[in-house]
């Protein structure tokens, strides 16, 4: 996109937050604006995201391209419609990392709660452990109340979903006591859902954090709860994920 390509897109986005282009110059090779315009046409992109603006370019791309304009990035959400691309750090994983113990009660409480109650010596004994909790509602400490279904299961037991975890025993262990540490887990964090990705069934994905002891560290798990679009159908327990935080130190 040339120049002054960029510049009407920039004035048509503009005029759609009540802005007058009359007011300003034009010339025969080219628009003319003042200063503080060009400014504001330099972060006119992160404005309308605010406002919830598309951008129509870019046709012939498969959605979730990203592309860059202006020094930013943008992500294809669909034919003809782009939108600032939200970087997030990838993302609840790196979040963790700013979890104190302090945030699940004061240090005596949080080692009784990260103490794990039952192990699994292998995936069977965790998968045998975890489906037993099929269908039953779980309840988070913040309140969120969840089911897991066998999908459910599949997903958290599988190579990818141990494979994200930073080891596989702190993983199966975690899969072994879910509805005791979805008991004591956390929401202290909203992420927004990714355009890039398929939501279209999703109110919401939401992420939760507890406790967990794990050789002589409390490290942090992770949930993913999907939150469907359909009242109906609840939120649903994803997936789980040990992340090598430790707690104790922070």
């Amino acid at each position: 996109m040339g120049k002054r390509e960029r510049i009407l897109a920039c004035l048509r986005l503009l005029a759609k937050a009540g802005f007058d282009e009359s007011k300003h110059r034009r010339g025969a090779d080219g628009i003319y604006l003042p200063k503080n315009t060009l400014k504001w046409l330099n972060t006119a992109p992160e404005s309308a995201a605010n406002k919830k603006l598309i951008l129509q370019k870019g046709g012939k791309l498969p959605v979730g391209s990203v592309r860059v304009w202006g020094g930013k990035e943008y992500v294809k959400v669909a034919p003809g419609e782009w939108r600032p691309r939200v970087k997030h750090k990838e993302d609840s994983t790196e979040q963790a990392k700013e979890l104190a113990l302090s945030m699940f009660g004061t240090p005596e409480e949080v080692r009784e709660m990260a103490k794990m109650e039952r192990k699994a010596e292998s995936y069977d004994e965790a998968r045998e452990m975890v489906l037993g909790l099929v269908n039953k509602p779980l309840q988070s400490r913040s309140g969120l109340v969840a089911t897991l279904s066998k999908k459910s299961v599949d997903k958290i037991l599988s190579g990818t979903a141990v494979g994200k975890s930073f080891d596989k025993d702190a993983h199966l262990l975690a899969a072994a006591n879910i509805d005791k540490l979805f008991s004591n887990a956390a929401e202290p964090f909203k992420f927004p859902l990714k355009p890039e990705k398929h939501n279209e069934n999703y109110r919401a994905v939401r992420r939760l954090y507890s406790p967990m002891l794990f050789e002589k560290r409390i490290i942090p798990v992770k949930f993913t709860v999907l939150e469907m679009l359909n009242p109906k159908d609840g939120k649903r327990l994803y997936s789980l994920e040990a992340i090598d935080v430790d707690l104790d130190k922070k």
